[in-house]
């Protein structure tokens, strides 16, 4: 197989071992649940990359089966410590243009005071994901004054 062939399928397997992991649960509650296994899967992903932009055919192999394995493991320590699934409830959570368009009656009719309730919402929910924070209510202009 030629060393181009090798990189793609690693970077698709990879990318699906990745996925497969992130539709279930996210990074903060892996450090939370297994700290030194976040970090060893954070260095094989890195790793990895490196291998794939300046490593051998075989480091690729190598380092690609190793981050496959990695992303296995994450999701087997999340599961031995009853991490709950997690990413599909926080993107429930975020605020959804698609209601927003729906509630006005086309994209072109949003208001300006709308458009600008959203952004409020879309600020409270990223600080919501970055702190943790999912299920207490924080006011925008508190939220707002954090970020900036």
């Amino acid at each position: 197989m030629k060393a181009v062939e090798l990189l793609r399928m690693y970077r698709e397997s990879t990318l699906k071992a990745s996925m497969a992991f992130e539709a279930q649960w996210t990074w903060r509650a892996l450090r939370a649940a297994d700290p030194d296994l976040a970090r060893r899967l954070r260095e094989q992903i890195d790793i990895f990359d490196e291998a794939c932009i300046t490593g051998t055919p075989r480091e690729v192999v190598e380092h690609g089966q190793a981050t496959e394995r990695g992303y296995a493991a994450a999701a087997q320590a999340m599961e031995l410590h009853k991490v709950r699934v997690e990413a599909v409830r926080l993107a429930k959570q975020g605020p959804n243009l698609q209601e927003l368009v729906a509630r006005h009656g086309g994209y072109d009719k949003i208001t300006e005071e709308a458009w600008e309730q959203f952004e409020r919402e879309k600020i409270v929910w990223r600080a919501k994901l970055r702190f943790g924070e999912f299920d207490t209510e924080v006011e925008p202009s508190q939220q707002e004054e954090e970020l900036r």
